[in-house]
């Protein structure tokens, strides 16, 4: 089993591992323990998705989990796209390095 690199945020907790696929993939771990409304956990799918839409030209052979914390249910959008975009520039900085 591959382990991948970790990373927190105040709302997220992010795991990726550079693989061999040609695509960049998403997945996404959204508790109904921490953000308990079915409407709450897609709103934030579908903010995760476009915002990973977006900004995956600026990485390649990355697979991504993403992990909402329960202090997510309390973030507005504006706050949790912030942390997407930095988290985003940070993953792409790193993987032009390596």
């Amino acid at each position: 089993m591959k382990k991948g690199v970790k990373t927190v945020t105040p709302f997220f907790v992010f795991l990726h591992l550079k693989t061999e696929n040609d695509n960049n993939r998403i997945g996404f771990i959204i508790a109904k323990k921490n953000i308990g409304n079915a409407v709450k956990r897609n709103r934030y799918r579908r903010i995760i998705r476009e915002c990973f839409r977006l900004n995956q030209h600026r990485f390649s052979h990355i697979d991504i989990v993403v992990i909402a914390r329960k202090v997510t249910q309390e973030s507005s959008n504006a706050d949790m796209v912030t942390c997407l975009n930095k988290y985003w520039q940070k993953l792409a900085d790193s993987s032009i390095s390596s």
